[in-house]
């Protein structure tokens, strides 16, 4: 048709029985008014405009070059309409009786409409609830998008947003109308900027009413005009539900601004779930923060690092390895004084900036568990794991210590991360999951074991072997082992990666020969303790069992009676390689726990679950007595009066500058791992933070003894702190 006075536009991406259906509807009940149908396709398939032609030959087809959303569709059409009105139609619709004339004779005689819109039924012929809405504001989206509806279902502002208390058999002025059905005048359209194309969909509609009301035009749902709308509730997919965030946020920014925005969003996003992490975040924090100036632990291990951190930051030369590990021959990597080093310089060189860092760093892990089991699992797996992660003793202890074990457990976290992005296709994480391992590696020596656990999960997983994504990793590997390898070059030995590589193959070969031979032990109560640390504080027996029967049921659920999962498959895989590697190497260290933290914490979680689905009563009383129990052992170990570890030793370091008077000193200490170079390092920090830093050799020594090392007998007692002694060599 030459001068049509309707376009009809219609913006196809999936359903193409439906799109006929509606282009059929459009051609059969529309009369005695000119017309054309613009279908935009915004898919991918092929053969749509065959289809289409075989139903109305005069249909105008229009490829998008990609996917361009709901609005920059509709603009692509009306770029090509000719029409005075354009019909803004959802392909999932039907038009009943002349719906089409009705709508253009209403804009005919009322020059002030700018959008009118039909009544929307069912395929029953039975009216939608909800058929437009007064405009959006703040305060009525704070009610709308948030708790609140479903808390108080018809409160006055939802009630007002949804014309509630309108009768929908009637003409009635709108705010915004439907987005699947709506005559809007040409002219009117190109005024005011047509749809904003910076929403791809969702409330694309609210924002166009908003503009056309600004522009002095109103809107009517005109009841006269009826048409089917095939629409069916159904869960909105993650991609989606992003899809509707991204477009909301920005709708209240451009309208309300960023304030608003931001003030609808943090209202509108709580759940029972959001609230949830924020009080495990809230408790987390609690646990790891209070009283850390006075209770904060600095012995000379950790002293090591604060002296390492303040030379990178006097001398601006970054190290390149950290303290010498159990093996003294080989050391650890020196990522940890680099971060340690950024929150003294922050914190002004005060030692408890340390342990801020490292709580800060635990309560993101707590963040990042929550959102990947979430993803792996479900968000109440994700809020158990996130209560026994903020309440673990055993967590909490390393997330209130400034030392490099905090670190650990949320880099496995990422690892997890990379991997499921890997079986998902993402090639590039091949290069990050190497660099991920290499840093960890770092942290801790024992963390090469990740390169096994991974590999094996792969390949139980039936992942295909490429040579590109082995360079990617083999890539990643070597950027994260820079520092060592710039180490051993200087060195001219290379200890910390060919030799760590020897020394483990050597380990691997006696922990056989041990097992084999029946010689083969490792300290199984140290174990069991750090276990019951981590899971159940009162009983190591309780703990372990809760532990093993949650592995049991782990497997039996997600393993035997389905079709394995690949982050199902991790989970075993990292728990067997992980205590196998105990046993490999002889001996057990706390440091090697954190290591398997994330696969311990998500079994149990799961188990609990499983509880609450089952028995809810019971696994709710189970559940919260576990939590409870933790959480009050370290309430009682950190927020009680008692040992005041670094408040102690910052009095004891105050009264030995203070004797010392400014002069030069040499400093002794005596107590725990004082056979090593790092037993008085905590306090060689101190002393230089307070100003009068101890040298190698002087004539007046002090020495500092704790319990349970004893001053001697050519130091004299000058000041007895209980459990922290000082002395004064005398002639």
């Amino acid at each position: 048709m030459k001068n049509p006075k309707v376009s009809v536009i219609i913006v196809y991406y999936k359903g193409i029985d439906k799109l006929l259906s509606c282009i059929s509807s459009v051609f059969t009940n529309t009369k005695k008014v000119s017309y054309e149908v613009i279908v935009v396709d915004n898919t991918e398939e092929r053969d749509i405009e065959k289809k289409i032609k075989k139903v109305e030959k005069d249909v105008v087809y229009l490829k998008a070059p990609r996917n361009l959303g709901y609005g920059a569709g509709n603009n692509l059409g009306s770029s090509f309409a000719r029409g005075k009105y354009l019909f803004i139609l959802n392909p999932d619709t039907e038009l009943t009786g002349n719906s089409l004339k009705v709508l253009c004779d209403f804009l005919d005689k009322n020059s002030k409409a700018a959008i009118v819109a039909p009544n929307l039924v069912k395929a029953d012929k039975s009216l939608f609830e909800k058929m437009g809405s007064r405009r959006l504001t703040p305060l009525r989206g704070v009610f709308v998008f948030s708790f609140l509806n479903k808390l108080i279902p018809n409160n006055r502002f939802s009630s007002e947003y949804y014309l509630k208390n309108i009768d929908q058999t009637k003409l009635r002025e709108v705010g915004s109308v439907p987005g699947s059905a709506f005559m809007i005048r040409s002219d009117v359209f190109s005024r005011v900027g047509k749809f904003d194309e910076n929403i791809f969909l969702y409330l694309e509609e609210e924002d166009l009413g908003k503009r056309v009301n600004e522009a002095g035009y109103k809107l009517f749902i005109e009841p006269k005009a009826r048409i089917i709308h095939y629409w069916t509730s159904s869960k909105v997919s993650k991609t989606l539900r992003k899809v509707f965030l991204r477009s909301r946020f920005y709708y209240f920014k451009k309208h309300y601004g960023l304030v608003n925005a931001l003030l609808v969003e943090s209202v509108a996003r709580l759940s029972k779930w959001n609230v949830s992490l924020v009080l495990i975040v809230v408790l987390a924090a609690l646990l790891r923060l209070w009283r850390i100036t006075e209770t904060m632990e600095l012995s000379g291990d950790y002293g090591w690092y604060y002296l390492s951190a303040k030379q990178l930051l006097v001398s601006r030369k970054l190290p390149l390895v950290g303290i010498p590990s159990s093996v003294p021959v080989l050391k650890q990597g020196a990522f940890f004084t680099w971060f340690l080093a950024a929150a003294l310089f922050v914190g002004n060189y005060h030692p408890v900036s340390g342990a801020i860092l490292v709580a800060c760093v635990g309560i993101l892990g707590i963040l990042g568990v929550y959102l990947l089991f979430s993803e792996l699992f479900n968000r109440r797996v994700a809020v158990i794991s996130c209560l026994l992660i903020a309440t673990s003793p055993q967590i909490v202890h390393h997330d209130r210590t400034p030392f490099l074990l905090a670190f650990i457990y949320p880099i496995t976290l990422l690892i997890v991360w990379s991997a499921s992005k890997i079986v998902k296709g993402q090639k590039k994480h091949y290069f990050i999951i190497g660099l991920l391992i290499a840093i960890l590696y770092q942290f801790e020596l024992a963390g090469f074991i990740f390169a096994p656990i991974v590999l094996l999960s792969f390949i139980w997983n039936k992942l295909k072997y490429k040579h590109k994504n082995a360079l990617l990793f083999l890539f990643g590997l070597i950027a994260g082992l820079t520092p060592f390898i710039v180490w051993d070059i200087k060195q001219g030995i290379f200890l910390q990666t060919v030799g760590f590589a020897g020394w483990v193959v050597i380990k691997i070969f006696e922990g056989i020969g041990g097992f084999l031979g029946g010689g083969f032990s490792v300290n199984t109560k140290q174990f069991m303790d750090t276990v019951s640390r981590l899971v159940f504080v009162k009983s190591s027996i309780v703990a372990v069992s809760t532990l093993l029967f949650s592995f049991g049921y782990f497997v039996k659920k997600y393993i035997l009676e389905r079709k394995p999962s690949y982050h199902a498959k991790l989970i075993v895989v990292w728990i067997l390689v992980g205590l196998l590697s105990f046993y490999v190497r002889g001996t057990f260290s706390e440091a090697y726990m954190p290591l398997l933290y994330i696969p311990m914490i998500c079994t149990v979680a799961v188990f609990l679950n499983y509880l609450l689905k089952k028995w809810f009563v019971v696994g709710i009383i189970i559940t919260l007595f576990i939590i409870s129990l933790n959480a009050t052992y370290s309430v009682n170990k950190y927020f009680m009066k008692g040992v005041d570890y670094l408040s102690d030793r910052i009095k004891v370091s105050k009264m030995v500058n203070q004797k010392a008077s400014g002069r030069r000193y040499q400093l002794t200490y005596i107590g725990s791992n004082d056979e090593f170079p790092s037993g008085g390092a905590n306090y060689e920090y101190l002393l230089w933070w307070l100003g009068n830093e101890p040298v190698r050799r002087s004539e007046l020594d002090y020495a500092i003894a704790e319990y349970p090392g004893v001053l001697g007998n050519k130091y004299t007692l000058i000041h007895d702190f209980g459990y922290i002694k000082v002395g004064e060599k005398h002639d």
